[in-house]
């Protein structure tokens, strides 16, 4: 059951996180197609490493995406973190995102009993 409960929280994270970083795609863009295009495949082989428990994974995958797309980089870094109960990387997220993203990684700590600001 539980971990049903935590695959249906990381599907619901990754639609989140598709859904989070609007400005993201612009400054991608700005710094060129192919860094665009390197930040976006990224971003998508650290949602995998997400979505499948890899957390560790996940944010060492992220962290080289934070400089094109910082919104999406930090939702899953923010996340993963949680998942691995790392309040000072949570934080560290939770202090570069706007409000919508906050939200988000309050809930997610939330749901893994980690309590952040």
């Amino acid at each position: 059951m539980r971990r049903t409960l935590g695959v249906l929280l990381s599907l619901a994270a990754v639609s989140l996180f598709a859904a989070g970083g609007k400005g993201d795609s612009a400054k991608a863009h700005a710094a060129g197609t192919d860094d665009a295009a390197a930040a976006e495949k990224i971003l998508l082989d650290a949602r995998d490493a997400y979505v499948h428990g890899h957390y560790a994974n996940a944010i060492a995958i992220a962290k080289k995406a934070v400089k094109a797309q910082p919104d999406q980089a930090w939702r899953l870094i923010g996340a993963s973190s949680c998942f691995l109960k790392d309040r000072n990387g949570a934080v560290e997220a939770w202090n570069t995102l706007d409000s919508q993203g906050r939200s988000f990684l309050t809930y997610v700590c939330k749901r893994n009993g980690l309590t952040i600001p």
